[in-house]
């Protein structure tokens, strides 16, 4: 037997953990929680779309004072940091 995640335990814990969440739905980057400056956004697509990336999920977690970044497994490490070299500039 399969178990899959209640919807709504998923939505607390996505609720409770990040700042913001940004997913990639194929087309454009799309803000699903909280509030990201739009350049960010914009970048995050452009850098993605150069990476051929077309799903997964990036999110603002709390350290502290400090908002740093989550990504979903198919983000490659190379990828990973050019975006944390945006958000430094963006943040």
């Amino acid at each position: 037997m399969v178990h899959k995640p209640n919807r709504v335990a998923v939505w607390l814990i996505l609720k409770t953990s990040y700042v913001f969440v940004i997913r990639l739905d194929g087309a454009a980057p799309r803000v699903a929680h909280g509030r990201v400056a739009p350049n960010f956004v914009e970048e995050l697509g452009e850098v993605c779309a150069a990476a051929g990336l077309t799903r997964g999920w990036v999110g603002g977690v709390r350290r502290g004072r400090r908002v740093v970044l989550a990504f979903s497994r198919n983000i490659p490490p190379p990828v990973q940091q050019r975006l944390r070299n945006l958000w430094a500039l963006h943040a």
